[in-house]
């Protein structure tokens, strides 16, 4: 399963056609998919490297590479513009043993990324620390009134 699941990642993070191939090559020039490529497959065959000994990550990789290739071969055999959704549907359709999977694309709905710079990440790390802080406290002064208003001593008993 983690070999078909980095295969599908190594897949997805490289090129699988042409166009995608060229718009890689201007990656100097801002393209983020074009940076994500050197960079996801270092981590995946360095992950691989320091989790397995020498010939089981050559194994590994191996089979890896042959699932990257299942995988574009499957995004370039769909109809339409070539995207892991349509492949992915099919994919885990099969897998689950159903007629039908239904799949939200978040990009679809919020179809501008954003690159955060360090200071807006951490402002909303700052803002996800405060919320769990204040989510805490609210807990905290719940289970205090629960525990000031039910007396269990004061409850009939049989």
């Amino acid at each position: 399963m983690l070999v078909s699941t980095l295969g599908a990642i190594h897949a997805i993070a490289n090129p699988i056609g042409f166009w995608q191939s060229v718009k890689g090559a201007f990656a100097f020039m801002g393209n983020r998919k074009g940076q994500l490529t050197p960079s996801a497959n270092q981590r995946i065959f360095a992950a691989l490297a320091d989790s397995c000994s020498a010939g089981v990550a050559t194994t590994v990789k191996e089979h890896l590479l042959q699932r990257s290739k299942q995988v574009k071969a499957g995004i370039q055999s769909t109809s339409g513009p070539k995207s892991f959704t349509a492949f992915g549907t099919t994919e885990l359709t099969t897998f689950v043993n159903v007629s039908k999977v239904v799949m939200f694309d978040l990009t679809e709905l919020k179809p501008g990324s954003v690159a955060l710079n360090t200071a807006a990440l951490q402002s909303h790390q700052q803002g996800y620390h405060v919320h769990k802080t204040n989510t805490g406290q609210m807990v905290e002064n719940v289970k205090k009134v629960i525990e000031e208003h039910v007396n269990p001593v004061d409850e009939d008993e049989p």
